[in-house]
């Protein structure tokens, strides 16, 4: 088995050392934390943990299905970022050691900006980009309300949850996205959940991903503040998962005002767009029984289906942003980025 081969074991979270689980959401304390969902939360998980049943994942057109949520800044400070491995219960099977999630971190928060520029828009669902209509089950779309803010930058929000296999997907297009604007550190490997601690099963189980607890991201054009709910660990006490952080009371009012349905993953990009889950055609079940190192050199190749469906919805991201940023830098808020702007209305 290569080294980063796909996991056939239970689901793993990494923690950095010296985080506090189920310590508060955010850096500043202040803007709200949206959650986006994909999949439902097991009847047995919402009743023994109610801060779990308070985010509820839709599954894409399928029965309801249990899930766990977390968050964590993806912050690679330098090119070859520190990568910190503490994991939480077992050892994980299958995850990069240090010296190839360096490399594979590298990468992935460096794609050149070309390649974006070649994928533009793909091929991703239009009728979820604009409109909160979730034709595929997603969508990224215009919200109104006072300016989402933090340290005197514009914010990006984002509420997820380590179990969540749409969450794991998401956190690819939004890294590549966010390092085009900044920088992250102490970013780790993780795998969505197998089974909650009730002992139900997970869809997409062991989707391969990144996990923003105790990571940190640096940006002169924005703040990014990463609420991740719970791990991917099973709590058999709970029936759930083992919780990481908890959205303040501000991030709170966020979700309930842009997200109705509990949903995660969730981004709000500046209270001025709200993205919910994945963009289709992309979602967790194109990552199965890959490797991130495989992932990640999609994603540096436009002429990869795989690797056009991350860099499109990591465009959209990026366009969203730009309106935040009077559409600085350049180097980001490219020609081709721009003329993706009027299609989020």
């Amino acid at each position: 088995m290569a080294a980063d081969s796909p996991a056939s074991g239970g689901g793993c979270a990494r923690l950095p050392p010296g985080m506090v689980a189920s310590g508060p959401a955010g850096p500043s304390g202040r803007g709200p934390g949206p959650a986006a969902a994909a999949v439902p939360l097991s009847t047995a998980a919402a009743s023994a943990n109610p801060q779990q049943a308070a985010v509820m994942e839709r599954h894409m057109g399928t029965s309801p299905r249990p899930l766990a949520a977390h968050v964590q800044l993806l912050i690679p400070a330098s090119r070859r970022p520190q990568v910190r491995t503490r994991v939480l219960g077992r050892q994980c099977q299958g995850l990069p050691p240090g010296a190839a999630l360096a490399a594979t971190v590298h990468d992935l928060t460096t794609v050149p900006g070309r390649t974006l520029d070649a994928v533009g828009g793909g091929s991703l669902a239009t009728g979820d980009i604009g409109s909160a209509t979730a034709v595929g089950g997603g969508y990224l779309a215009p919200v109104t309300g006072p300016p989402l803010t933090a340290g005197g930058k514009p914010e990006v929000l984002y509420v997820g949850a380590g179990f969540c296999p749409y969450c794991a997907a998401l956190r690819w297009p939004l890294i590549v996205s966010l390092s085009r604007f900044g920088s992250f550190s102490g970013l780790t490997s993780d795998r969505s959940a197998v089974t909650a601690g009730s002992g139900q099963r997970e869809p997409y189980p062991a989707t391969p991903t990144w996990t923003f607890y105790g990571s940190s991201y640096a940006s002169r054009y924005l703040a990014f503040t990463p609420v991740e709910m719970s791990s991917s660990v099973p709590d058999r006490a709970t029936g759930g998962y083992t919780p990481l952080q908890s959205p303040s009371a501000l991030q709170q009012a966020t979700l309930a005002r842009y997200d109705a349905g509990n949903a995660i993953p969730f981004i709000d990009i500046g209270n001025r767009y709200v993205e919910i889950s994945v963009l289709i055609p992309y979602g967790p079940q194109d990552l199965a029984n890959k490797t991130w190192s495989q992932i990640t050199a999609a994603v540096r190749d436009p002429s990869s289906a795989l690797g056009r469906e991350i860099d499109a919805s990591a465009n959209y991201i990026t366009a969203a942003i730009c309106t935040l940023t009077g559409n600085k830098p350049v180097s980001a808020c490219t020609q081709e980025i721009r003329l993706l702007q009027p299609r989020l209305r």
